[in-house]
């Protein structure tokens, strides 16, 4: 689904002033919304002119996964602060399954980054 013009150049200044230190970015991000062992994930691609949210979302549907999504910037944040040019990170979403007459179990969707970094002298 595309998002509308203006909302992807008010993210991008958004990110722009929070990390006015980052010259330029670059995150691939392969995503798995049956898990970690689904085979041909989606790759999602980030960079300055089309930043992350805060999280990035959860590729299942709100009905399966609640309060999901993977928070891509905390990464970024560490990075910045030991001014680290690349990592390669993985992690779970932080959503949970509703179940009937239980609070759900942990979000079965997964992802995988690769982050570069270039900073300005």
């Amino acid at each position: 689904m595309d998002e509308p013009k203006d909302y992807v150049s008010a993210r991008s200044v958004a990110f722009a002033r929070a990390f006015p230190m980052i010259a330029s970015l670059s995150i691939r991000v392969e995503v798995r919304r049956e898990g970690f062992t689904q085979p041909k994930p989606e790759v999602w691609s980030y960079s300055l002119e089309n930043p992350p949210d805060e999280y990035i979302r959860c590729p299942r549907s709100p009905k399966d996964c609640k309060k999901g999504g993977w928070p891509i910037t905390t990464l970024i944040r560490e990075m910045v602060a030991q001014r680290e040019t690349h990592r390669q990170v993985q992690g779970s979403c932080e959503g949970y399954e509703p179940m009937a007459r239980r609070s759900g179990r942990p979000c079965k969707a997964y992802f995988k980054a690769d982050i570069e970094i270039r900073y300005n002298e």
